[in-house]
């Protein structure tokens, strides 16, 4: 659980956050959950122009889809979570409106 907390902070693309899903989505709690939630965030925010990446990793995973989508909560910065509503609304993938769905109504 230690070194999952420890990989979580430095994970900087979409390909990074499945692999960590990969090998520690069964410890998906307490203080790894927040950790995960604030790391979707963050990627979420600074690399929405990347978000295909995500959306292609979500079609071909549907347990790493559930993650995302957990994940998409309080845990989140209100500063981030307005940048990534703003892009939910005025920049939606195509595919890309069950995250769009579920950044807006959260």
């Amino acid at each position: 659980m230690k070194q999952a907390q420890r990989e979580v902070r430095h994970i900087v693309d979409w390909d990074g956050l499945h692999n960590s899903f990969k090998r520690f989505g069964q410890c998906d709690s307490g203080h790894l959950e927040e950790e995960y939630s604030y790391t979707l965030g963050r990627l979420l925010a600074r690399n929405w122009s990347q978000v295909d990446a995500l959306l292609e990793l979500a079609d071909a995973d549907p347990d790493f889809k559930r993650f995302i989508l957990k994940h998409i909560d309080e845990n989140i910065p209100e500063e981030q979570a307005q940048i990534i509503t703003r892009n939910a609304r005025n920049h939606c993938p195509e595919h890309g409106e069950w995250l769009c769905k579920a950044i807006v109504d959260y």
